[in-house]
């Protein structure tokens, strides 16, 4: 009989500027079980995705530079990328805010209450 190979738990990467809000998901998230990686910008949140390939990605969508809509459109049009489910997380509520993310690929709208 082989020896069963230990699973990994699933990986999530966390793309959001506030290093508050990464402390906190992070020690949620490791609490029931996953492995998290973080960026603080939309380039480098895409670097990690395509190098190690999180189950999950949850992205805010309000940061400098390049927002999370943008990101998510890069990751979506990546064919390393573009089956990683996007969850975005944010203070926007609006339904425009809602419908764009839905149209760019991501999986549902999470309103961030942090």
């Amino acid at each position: 009989m082989k020896a069963a190979i230990p699973k990994r738990p699933p990986t999530i990467l966390m793309v959001d500027d506030n290093p508050v809000n990464v402390k906190i998901l992070e020690a949620i998230l490791k609490s029931e079980g996953y492995l998290t990686i973080s960026a603080s910008n939309g380039p480098d949140g895409i670097k990690l995705a395509r190098t190690q390939l999180p189950d999950l990605i949850l992205l805010d969508i309000m940061m400098p530079g390049e927002d999370g809509f943008n990101t998510c459109s890069k990751l979506k049009q990546d064919s390393l990328t573009t089956n990683i489910p996007v969850i975005f997380l944010s203070a926007l509520d609006s339904i425009s805010s809602k419908v764009k993310g839905l149209q760019l690929g991501g999986r549902r709208l999470y309103h961030q209450a942090l």
